[in-house]
């Protein structure tokens, strides 16, 4: 038995999609399998975890009778066992048969991106899981790690989806198709470091409220999702400039988007805009994407064709196109 599930990028929305903003959000081509074996000679569930190098990083074994309590823990940290324990009693009570799905298998996962990248190691492995023991991911989300639930949108998305959650936090999510060119013009850059998304949330969480800013918000994300819908029609002789006329427009205007989208999260969690922090010299746009402080940035550059340059010059190596990145429908 196998399973799949995408990574995640999310676009707008970032802290306030948990107060009901409307975000986007991507899959990505980079995501976690999980495939189980029936072993009729074992008792117990063997677990092991491995990065996208093969390197295992977790390996344990727990007994799935007694709510996957933790036997033996041969590799990895104590922690990660405990989250997993935690996951497999949270299923038991969605679903009294998980302990009988998990008893005498081995369980692996392996992720295809490397772990510091944020892309969804938590929210990939919820989602294949509920999808095994046939329970609802967000209940399974809720009752373990947490979160507004756009990265299980994401996960068994095939492609960009808008995501927000009512005033009772029932999650809703709808596809949309990017069809605009000027997509391809960008660049995802990792910062170098992972950031917490609880720790970035708990910090949201000091400050008071204020639901002008998801109206603002809501407009900027529509107003995005009408930018990444944009495709000129096919040129006719003569009409070439008003189609490259078009597109530049449109990026231009996703451009302004972001930038003010940046501001407003900005003065609201008290923290520097990523640009302002780490590339004040950049000629385009750098928008943060999720938890700020660390994984991804989106870039939109002026001069497309020099920003990977640019980024490795300041020490960030890790610089991928929009293609490259993101799950195309």
């Amino acid at each position: 038995m196998r399973f799949r599930a995408n990574g995640k990028l999310l676009l707008t929305g970032e802290y306030f999609v948990l107060d009901g903003a409307k975000a986007l959000a991507v899959p990505t081509r980079y995501g976690q399998v999980l495939e189980v074996n029936h072993h009729r000679g074992i008792n117990g569930l063997y677990w092991s975890s491995h990065r996208h190098d093969g390197n295992i990083w977790l390996y344990a074994k727990l007994d799935p009778q007694s709510g996957g309590t933790l036997i033996e823990l041969q590799k990895g940290e104590q922690a990660a066992a405990e989250r997993l324990e935690r996951i497999i009693r949270a299923g038991t009570e969605l679903n009294h048969r998980v302990p009988k799905l998990l008893d005498a298998r081995a369980v692996t996962t392996k992720l295809d991106f490397p772990n510091d990248w944020g892309l969804g190691s938590s929210s990939t492995l919820i989602w294949m899981l509920a999808k095994w023991w046939k329970v609802d991911p967000f209940q399974l989300l809720a009752k373990t790690f947490g979160g507004s639930g756009y990265d299980l949108a994401c996960a068994g998305a095939e492609g960009a989806v808008e995501f927000w959650r009512d005033a009772e936090k029932t999650v809703h999510w709808k596809p949309f198709g990017i069809q605009a060119e000027w997509v391809n013009n960008t660049y995802f850059v990792h910062l170098n470091r992972k950031q917490n998304s609880r720790e970035g949330i708990k910090r949201y969480r000091t400050k008071e409220m204020d639901y002008s800013i998801v109206a603002e918000l809501n407009h900027l994300s529509e107003s995005l999702r009408e930018a990444l819908l944009l495709r000129p029609t096919e040129s006719q002789a003569g009409q070439v400039f008003q189609l490259e006329n078009s597109t530049e427009s449109a990026y231009q205007n996703a451009r302004e988007l972001l930038e003010n989208h940046e501001q407003i999260v900005s003065q609201f969690i008290e923290l520097p805009k990523v640009k302002d922090q780490y590339f004040a010299d950049f000629a385009g746009t750098v928008k943060s994407l999720g938890a700020w402080g660390g994984d991804f940035v989106w870039a939109l550059p002026d001069e497309p064709s020099k920003a990977k340059e640019y980024f490795r010059k300041k020490g960030f190596k890790t610089v991928l196109k929009w293609e490259e990145m993101v799950l195309k429908h």
